[in-house]
């Protein structure tokens, strides 16, 4: 509580700053206004050395919140291309280790990391993990973490405007469409599953289970037709908004300087990743028949909730991508700890 309480005024300022960064992007009609606009103005808080910060414990929550939302998504008529899903499936497992080991080549052919830094900053996602058992193995712990935010941050801010270049189409909706009808019964039963939701999804290892648990608990009520009502826009926009102050304001204790030296090899590494990620979901899109922009969602690793997010404001299946992501995340948790054991007993 002393820590919560020290750190107040700079969750405040952060906080306002981002919601300042949010009325500005969305007064411009920028993409995912509310989430990218106080990612940006918290980040340029950061590098002028502004004390900013948003606890793990207040973003859990916002992410519950953000379940929600991704839940209300959810409707039978989701499901109707799922008969295929297994095949993109297939297709993610195969993904992360090509695009892992691009990706480790130009970091050590390119940026000069050492081996062991080189293969925990290429897998794609896992950010707190891929720290850990990197720096356990020999890694570079500051490099390691520091590419893994500004991956996730430029993924999160690249992929709408590239959506956005490509097809015309800004992606500014944060939510299904409708009337805001919530009844407090209805407003009762999304809590219990938001609550629910998370304490199953840790009990059986899912990845972000505060988003991931209350995602599916809520998915089922819509998708039964208990619950019909939607919950109103503007706790999605609170919870936006925290979530976008939380990634800019990470660099808030690293220098301008190493920020700025990583963040030009972390741009080439993005660059490879969106390559990447372009030309596997263009082949599984081309022999399923799915939606190459659904896929494209699907491979690119810039987080489960932010990617869902997109799907959201693009009118694609969260589910397909959610689903995605989470196998992505699966297979990196599972892998992760044999090759940094590896690596660790061929350094030793």
């Amino acid at each position: 509580m002393s820590d919560f309480k020290a750190l107040l005024p700079q969750i405040i300022l952060s906080l306002l700053i981002g919601l300042a960064g949010g009325v500005i992007f969305n007064a411009i009609n920028f993409p995912l206004a509310w989430m990218l606009g106080p990612m940006t103005a918290n980040l340029i808080a950061a590098l002028m050395r502004a004390k900013v910060a948003v606890p793990m414990n207040i973003r859990t929550v916002m992410l519950s919140i953000i379940g929600i939302y991704l839940g209300t998504a959810f409707q039978p008529d989701l499901l109707d291309n799922a008969a295929v899903w297994p095949i993109s499936l297939i297709a993610v497992l195969l993904y992360v280790p090509v695009v892992t080991l691009v990706v480790m080549v130009y970091y050590r052919r390119v940026a000069g990391f050492d081996q062991v830094t080189s293969v925990f900053c290429s897998a794609p996602g896992g950010l707190t993990t891929l720290t850990i058992l990197g720096t356990e193995a020999g890694g570079d712990e500051q490099k390691i973490a520091l590419v893994h935010s500004l991956r996730i941050m430029m993924l999160v801010f690249a992929i709408p405007l590239i959506i956005a270049g490509v097809t015309g189409v800004v992606p500014t909706r944060t939510g299904p469409e409708g009337a805001e009808t919530l009844n407090i019964q209805e407003a009762l039963m999304l809590f219990g599953a938001a609550l629910l939701g998370p304490q199953i999804a840790k009990r059986i290892g899912l990845p972000s289970p505060y988003m991931t648990g209350a995602m599916f608990a809520v998915a089922a009520l819509y998708m039964t037709g208990v619950v019909q009502g939607l919950p109103p826009r503007w706790l999605l926009n609170v919870a936006l908004v925290v979530l976008g102050s939380s990634i800019g304001s990470r660099f808030s204790r690293v220098s301008p300087t190493e920020i700025g030296r990583i963040a030009i090899y972390a741009l080439g590494s993005v660059a490879l990743i969106i390559f990447v990620s372009a030309m596997c979901a263009y082949a599984v899109s081309y022999f399923t028949g799915l939606d190459f922009l659904a896929t494209m969602l699907a491979f690119a690793p810039g987080g489960v909730a932010e990617m869902s997010l997109i799907a959201i404001a693009m009118d694609v299946d969260p589910g397909f991508v959610a689903l995605h992501h989470l196998v992505r995340i699966f297979e990196i948790i599972l892998l992760a700890p044999i090759v940094a054991k590896w690596l660790t007993a061929r350094s030793g």
